[in-house]
């Protein structure tokens, strides 16, 4: 027990002489007054909502804006093609023309057609146009029609002919003289088309078709240039056509004619880069022309099939958007066709694009699309060639019956175009004394009695009197 007791004394002493320590070090809180607890306080009421609408606009949601429900990067795009829309709408490159009015326009095969109608339009606004054909009649009738038309003496005509250097060099240098300006722009539009397949077409229709179509531009460029690049100022306009970016049965001699003058016009433009020479290439589409309705006379069977719902333009329309192309500086001018541009878009390759982000955008779209029309034009051509398979064998008679009739209605309308061709040219004969009244059926006048008249007027008997 004294053991016990002794060590309960020295805890409670050492216990005692610790708490002072503890509380320096750290106050001691004083124990708060035990009190119920509070109850928490009740929750506001909440107003009840009112019934969901299975179908409208909720009342008190505002509406999204239309842009937030399109992706970001969709925005990006549609504004940059936007902007671009704008650009080339509006704005565009530098135009082909020097100045707004007074320019003088030099045009190829300017007496009907195209190059008509883009006369028509460059004297309305001003400018002074040369017409380049090789028919006299004819280039002075649209001289007189353009005008009177215009009421002004802005546009001539000169004889040229395209597949001769010398004669479009000659015509080239007389149009200056005439309009006393040099030419600031010269639109190679001379040309026509020879539709046929390819065996049937004969050797020298290639070499005709590609002289003209583009040996003759090669020549009308050589003849111009050289004053161009001395002035520095200036633009050449290349015209091909749409089977310079595709090609089907039926223009085996042409087409080639039309590539050859896209490839001549996107060397021309990278040559003359360092200038302010430019060069354009015109793409325009079938076109309601004299030599349009020509060429569908002698369109092969397929071909008119190939071609069966596609519009016809007139050289009017194609005119304007050609001159509105150009206006804003653009090298490739589908000339207002949709699909035509479509085809622009798709076979320009290298060429300088004018809508480049669209071109981007549409390029899985049109490669869709011009898939059909390829295989449409193949199931034409097959269809075609199986009618002919079955005409042959139940009346092969009557098949060549057919064939020797359209030889020989051909080779009468060839000789009947080549004699038209030199009577209305300028090399042709002058008509015999009394011939045109002998057709005409007008009475020549009476000829003076001569010697031997004279000598047995006397003995000749006298003429009966008319009955009246």
């Amino acid at each position: 027990m004294p053991r016990l007791t002794v060590a309960l004394f020295l805890a409670a002493a050492a216990a005692a002489g610790a708490e002072p320590t503890a509380a320096k070090k750290q106050p001691t809180k004083q124990p708060a007054k035990q009190t119920s607890a509070a109850p928490p306080p009740k929750p506001a009421a909440q107003p009840k909502e009112a019934p969901k609408k299975r179908w409208g606009k909720k009342e008190t949601e505002e509406p999204p804006k239309w842009y937030e429900a399109i992706p970001q990067f969709a925005q990006i795009i549609l504004a940059v093609l936007a902007a671009e829309f704008l650009y080339c709408s509006f704005i565009g490159g530098r135009s082909w023309l020097p100045k707004s009015k007074g320019c003088h326009v030099i045009i190829t095969g300017g007496s009907e057609g195209l190059g008509k109608a883009l006369a028509h339009k460059l004297v309305a606004r001003g400018h002074f146009v040369s017409l380049v054909a090789r028919t006299r009649s004819k280039l002075d009738a649209a001289v007189l029609e353009i005008n009177e038309a215009s009421k002004s003496k802005k546009c001539v005509g000169v004889v040229g002919d395209v597949t001769s250097s010398s004669s479009i060099e000659s015509a080239l240098q007389a149009a200056a003289r005439a309009q006393k300006l040099p030419a600031d722009a010269v639109i190679c539009n001379a040309g026509s088309a020879q539709p046929k397949l390819f065996l049937e077409t004969e050797g020298d229709t290639f070499k005709r078709q590609m002289d003209l179509n583009y040996m003759g531009v090669v020549r009308t460029v050589r003849a111009a240039l050289p004053g161009l690049l001395e002035r520095d100022s200036g633009a050449l306009v290349l015209v091909s056509s749409g089977l310079a970016l595709t090609g089907y049965a039926g223009y085996a001699a042409y087409a080639p004619t039309k590539w050859a003058v896209r490839g001549l016009a996107e060397v021309l433009r990278s040559e003359l880069a360092a200038t302010r020479v430019s060069v354009h290439l015109a793409l325009p589409p079938g076109m309601a022309t004299p030599g349009f309705d020509k060429e569908n006379a002698e369109k092969p069977r397929v071909t008119r099939a190939i071609e069966a719902g596609e519009p016809t333009h007139p050289p009017e329309s194609v005119a304007a958007a050609l001159l509105s192309s150009l206006q804003r500086g653009h090298y490739a001018c589908a000339c207002g066709d949709f699909g035509l541009g479509l085809l622009v878009r798709a076979g320009s390759g290298l060429a300088p694009r004018t809508t480049f982000w669209r071109d981007l955008v549409l390029l899985p779209f049109i490669a869709v699309v011009g898939a059909v029309y390829r295989r449409m034009w193949d199931y034409a051509v097959r269809k075609d060639a199986s009618q002919e398979d079955a005409v042959e064998e139940e009346y092969p008679v009557l098949n060549e019956a057919l064939k020797s009739t359209e030889a020989t209605f051909n080779d009468a309308l060839k000789s009947a175009d080549e004699t038209l061709k030199r009577l209305t040219s300028d090399e042709a004969p002058a008509p015999a004394p009394g011939m045109m009244e002998r057709f005409l059926g007008k009475k020549e006048a009476p000829k003076e009695p001569g010697l031997l008249d004279s000598i047995i007027g006397d003995a000749a008997p006298a003429p009966a009197p008319a009955k009246k």
